[in-house]
């Protein structure tokens, strides 16, 4: 059994280094591992055995860290816009994708379930491209991180829902529910009370915190069990139990690698489902149910947008990234699997390998179209049905502060305090009605487009100031503004050397790196206090 697990890992490591290679998410090489293991290695029954303890052991990790990383509070400039379009999206999806589901000849709750599970689209996919590019914190990063959080909420809650479709006796259910709706009212009554008073305990030792965090999320999933509800959902609430705790952070950073590990082998066991026999059968379904996913999907995401006064730009990088089914898709699908939904064999094999193609088509485009959305926006943006308002400046400006969020907050109290004729620009309609409101000059609009980089005059300005945190959105600005007034002062943020240098070549007058100004900060107190350290003055 053993050397199965060896081989499969030795497979796992060379297919995702051959798709790390290439840029394509590594999931979907856990799933091709999958596949080929059962292809190469004849893997036996203890082996899936093996597999499916440990898939088990990943869903309840993976839960877990979702409820635990809950925190509500980072997304409430776009909470409202976040918990609509979750909402709307998931309502929307799951209606149209059973319609399509229907017509390629699934019977009805199975096609109510399989349009439920691909109304999901990957957070953990999303969030990586997104991390990677360094835009979590724009304004489309945070609309999409809310609407990922409202997704995965539905997702956890739907967990409940199958007991209540596949479970027979539907009294013992409802009795479950109440029970259980008890307990987590209980739940949360007492347990954020013992938190605060052993949190200081279990913060003195990050092993103890290690053994607490996995204590604690398969003891109230088991918990869960007993009262009939999915360990699923368990896990979930095992995690937005301690959300808010002071070692939350820690825990995360604890139980990450521990949840990777297990995700790996939940995956390689999702694609040893995946039988050739059956391709013929279900390419053609497999097909017309990813283009749904991979086209339809975002449409639907763009037209709940439309309902907001966004930027075209914002409205459609977040739409295009939900055109992918989720790690939530398979776990949705393997919660069938243990419910006993297939009675047939056949059935049950085919429905795996449609949904096994569905992930690996859907995954691996949409991958492509979020890492390359600017280039895709510039290309189809003047076909976009978004009517932007009409942006009309009538005056000179001396100074243009991109971005007003942290950083841009700063600079722009210090420009109002000396008294100094200013114009902000950003493309987050909430700090732009709070700026109105401080009766500050400021305009809504996009650093990366061009056509609205037209409406504005650098002739007669004497500094422009970029704190938006994306490279190619000021190198646009600064190549611009240049243009039309090489005697303009051009200062902007940068996150690394190459970013700074880049920047340079191209004219900037002044780069600040924030993470440096704050290291360079700390360095001069520590100088100027060297000899009375005790009494140090910030």
């Amino acid at each position: 059994m053993i050397e199965k697990i060896s081989l499969i890992f030795i497979l796992v490591f060379i297919l995702s280094f051959l798709f790390f290679l290439i840029k394509q998410p590594l999931l979907i090489s856990y799933i091709l591992s999958g596949f080929f293991s059962t292809k190469i290695f004849t893997l036996d029954s203890d082996t899936f055995k093996i597999l499916n303890l440990f898939s088990e052991i990943a869903i309840v990790l993976l839960l877990f860290l979702v409820g635990l990383s809950l925190k509500l509070d980072s997304f409430k400039d776009v909470f409202k816009i976040s918990l609509i379009l979750g909402i709307l999206q998931e309502v929307i999806t799951t209606i149209l994708g059973f319609f399509v589901l229907k017509f390629l000849g699934f019977e009805d709750k199975l096609a109510f379930i399989l349009s439920l599970a691909f109304s999901f689209s990957s957070t953990a996919i999303v969030m990586k491209i997104f991390s990677e590019k360094r835009i979590l914190s724009t304004l489309y990063g945070k609309i999409t991180t809310g609407f990922m959080i409202v997704q995965d909420i539905i997702a956890a809650l739907s967990f409940i829902l199958l007991p209540l479709l596949l479970n027979i006796n539907f009294e013992t259910n409802l009795y479950s529910i109440f029970y259980g709706i008890l307990l987590l009212i209980i739940l949360f009554l007492i347990v954020p009370k013992i938190i605060v008073k052993i949190e200081k305990l279990l913060e003195k030792s990050l092993e103890i915190l290690f053994i607490f965090g996995i204590t604690f999320a398969f003891g109230i999933s088991f918990l869960f069990l007993k009262f009939n509800f999915p360990i699923e959902l368990g896990a979930f609430f095992a995690g937005l139990l301690i959300s808010r705790a002071n070692f939350s952070t820690e825990i995360i950073s604890k139980l990450s690698g521990l949840r990777d590990f297990f995700l790996i082998l939940f995956f390689v066991y999702i694609g040893s489902f995946f039988n050739l026999i059956y391709f013929k059968d279900i390419l053609l379904s497999s097909i017309i149910t990813s283009l749904f996913v991979l086209i339809f999907n975002p449409i639907i995401v763009l037209l709940i947008l439309k309902l907001f006064s966004l930027p075209k730009r914002v409205s459609f990088i977040t739409a295009l990234t939900a055109g992918q089914i989720s790690e939530f898709s398979f776990i949705l699908i393997n919660l069938l699997v243990k419910q006993n939904f297939f009675q047939d064999q056949i059935l049950k094999d085919k429905i795996l390998s449609f949904v096994s193609l569905v992930g690996f088509i859907t995954i691996f485009i949409s991958s492509y179209f979020i890492y390359f959305h600017e280039k895709i926006y510039s290309k189809i943006k003047k076909f976009l049905f978004f009517k932007e308002k009409e942006i009309e400046i009538k005056k000179d400006y001396d100074i243009f502060l991109f971005g007003c969020d942290r950083i841009g907050s700063i600079i722009k109290d210090k420009l109002k305090e000396l008294n100094l004729n200013f114009l902000v620009i950003d493309y987050n309609p909430n700090i732009i009605e709070k700026l109105k409101k401080e009766n500050i000059d400021s305009v809504y609009g996009d650093g990366k487009d061009i056509d609205f980089l037209y409406l504005l005059n650098f002739k007669n300005a004497k500094l422009v100031i970029s704190t938006i945190p994306d490279f190619e959105a000021n190198s646009l600005i600064l190549k611009y503004c240049k243009n039309q007034n090489e005697k303009i002062k051009f200062i902007s943020v940068a996150y690394n050397l190459k970013e700074i240098e880049k920047l340079k070549s191209l004219g900037a007058d002044f780069i600040f790196w924030p993470h440096l100004l704050g290291g360079k900060y700390v360095a001069e107190i520590l100088e100027k206090n060297k000899n009375n350290l005790e009494n140090l003055k910030f």
